[in-house]
């Protein structure tokens, strides 16, 4: 045993190096290639967006909730502003939109009829007797023509946010308080996501409300969690099951260490080269690099299986196979996609330094497992052949009257993710569907010109049902009123 020392030792001092260097990452744009927009998606401003649902029947309660989560986050470095209610109607977008309300929106006939004006009257009367209406109940008055109150109206339409009591946004079935937050313009980062994310859960929970969280971020970080935990689990049941069946075989201690021990530094010397090389491991890269656990293990096994004058042969032997092995894997340093060149470099190495030390190291044990032995070895079950067919036929049954699934994506939504859209989309407009177009002009009479001609092709989607609405500066301004452009004040 004392023969193994330096291997253990040094296998120590690969995994302390692992422990202390290595970076595991899933992101999904590494999988895919350089180029698809993943990761830039999600260091744009959508993909910055974050909106919070908090759950609880008691109105006060939800909203106290989210008004201290919101003075959280407000003081969060990862966060850049956090909004929990409509901002305030500025007093010079008021006074702009009352000074030019007759060119904004100009009013039509029916508008100045003896009834209309006296049904405005009525109501901006009972607007100026509420609190929230003090502030333009006189205005209303004073143009029972209802130009201001159309601006208003537009400008209202044109947010589409959700309702508000209390001063916060609620959803639509009055369940939940929703805040809306936008995260700090800085790189993905799934760690600092998912640290995020764990904060403002304890908040909630200290609260006493249910919190839904909902986001590209999120997401991103939920899917890669759940990619690594799988890995993971997937990794030490593969390790456990190996090593217990290497324990039945050899029945020794120290003929199970000498045998796992090339194979353990041929993956820890390929984790470090590739974090050396690449900055990062990819959980991708780990789970393909499980092809060493078949090939490496051989290696130790062949020794084995060979006395002393064969073992220099066989050794020999290994050493080629390994080699021609690398070579095929490293080949894939060319492809370009990051993940497969980790791929590429984590077999090459591993199955390199797996076949160097599995000889010295399996000559440590000073054990030959000749026919003799492995014959001893070996359990031995009554009508063996005819057991292993029976399994082999049982498994091929079995799979075949399994249940059919479609498909699945590569990076298909984790469940609790489908959970929470779901959710989201009962409680809430999801602003997943927004879109944003750009339209430009030398001056405000170019610019309305070619949103007068846009609005048209998007009336036609509403009617076809392909858009549910769009907001635009020629809704806010009547395009009647384009003979008095110039007397409009700085389109700014």
């Amino acid at each position: 045993m004392t023969r193994l020392v330096i291997p253990i030792i040094t296998l120590g001092i690969l995994l302390t190096l692992i422990v202390v260097l290595v970076n595991v990452r899933s992101d999904v744009e590494d999988m895919l290639g350089p180029g698809v927009g993943t990761i830039t998606s999600l260091d744009s401003a959508a993909g910055r967006e974050l909106v919070l649902a908090l759950e609880n029947s008691d109105l006060a309660k939800r909203n106290a909730a989210a008004r201290d989560i919101a003075t959280m986050l407000a003081t969060d470095p990862q966060v850049a502003n956090v909004l929990t209610g409509p901002e305030a109607v500025s007093d010079d977008f008021l006074e702009w939109i009352w000074r030019h309300r007759f060119q904004l929106s100009p009013p039509a006939s029916e508008d100045l009829t003896i009834e209309s004006l006296s049904q405005r009257l009525s109501q901006a009367r009972d607007i100026l007797g509420r609190a929230d209406g003090m502030l333009i109940g006189d205005r209303l008055l004073r143009d029972p023509t209802g130009s201001f109150a159309n601006l208003l109206e537009r400008r209202s339409n044109m947010e589409g946010m959700p309702a508000v009591l209390g001063g916060i946004w609620q959803a639509r079935d009055n369940s939940a308080a929703i805040l809306f937050v936008t995260l700090a313009d800085q790189a993905f980062e799934i760690d600092s996501t998912a640290a995020l994310a764990g904060r403002i859960r304890a908040r909630a929970t200290q609260q006493g409300v249910k919190i839904h969280l909902l986001g590209p971020r999120i997401i991103a970080a939920e899917i890669s969690a759940n990619t690594s935990r799988a890995a993971g689990f997937a990794g030490l049941v593969a390790t456990a099951l190996l090593l217990i069946w290497l324990a039945w075989i050899l029945r020794s201690g120290r003929r199970l260490l000498s045998t796992f021990l090339p194979l353990a530094m041929g993956v820890a010397t390929a984790t470090l080269m590739v974090q050396l090389i690449f900055g990062s491991v990819h959980v991708i890269t780990l789970g393909f690099g499980g092809v060493l656990a078949g090939l490496a293990l051989d290696y130790s096994l062949h020794v084995l299986a060979h006395g002393p004058k064969m073992r220099r042969q066989a050794e020999r032997l290994i050493m080629i196979g390994a080699m021609t092995t690398a070579a095929g894997f490293l080949a894939l340093l060319g492809s370009g996609v990051e993940v497969l060149m980790q791929t590429g470099l984590f077999v090459g190495v591993g199955l390199a330094v797996a076949a160097v030390t599995s000889g010295p190291i399996v000559a440590t044990s000073a054990f030959n497992l000749r026919a003799p032995h492995l014959e001893r070895l070996v359990w031995h079950l009554p009508f063996k052949p005819q057991v292993e067919i029976f399994l082999i036929l049982a498994g091929v049954i079995f799979v075949a009257m399994a249940p059919t699934r479609s498909p699945q994506a590569l990076f298909e939504s984790p469940g609790n993710v489908e959970a929470v859209i779901s959710k989201f989309a009962e409680l809430v407009e999801l602003p997943s569907g927004q879109h944003v177009l750009a339209v430009n002009g030398q001056n405000l009479e170019e610019l309305l010109a070619r949103e007068a001609i846009l609005r048209g092709v998007l009336d036609r989607a509403i009617a076809d049902n392909l858009l549910d609405r769009y907001g635009m500066l020629a809704q806010l301004i009547n395009p009647n009123a384009s003979d008095t452009i110039e007397n409009l004040p700085d389109h700014r």
